[in-house]
């Protein structure tokens, strides 16, 4: 674990900006949770 990483309490409250808004698009290989952490570094 990194010290970039959420913890579950910290990702609840921003993970409704990773929601998709329609179902346009392939389906997600990765978590959004995944995502986030790869925007970091």
């Amino acid at each position: 674990m990194y010290d970039s990483d959420l913890s579950d309490e910290q990702w609840q409250l921003i993970a409704h900006h990773f929601e998709p808004k329609d179902n346009r698009g392939a389906v997600p290989i990765h978590s959004k949770r995944t995502k986030r952490l790869f925007t970091i570094f």
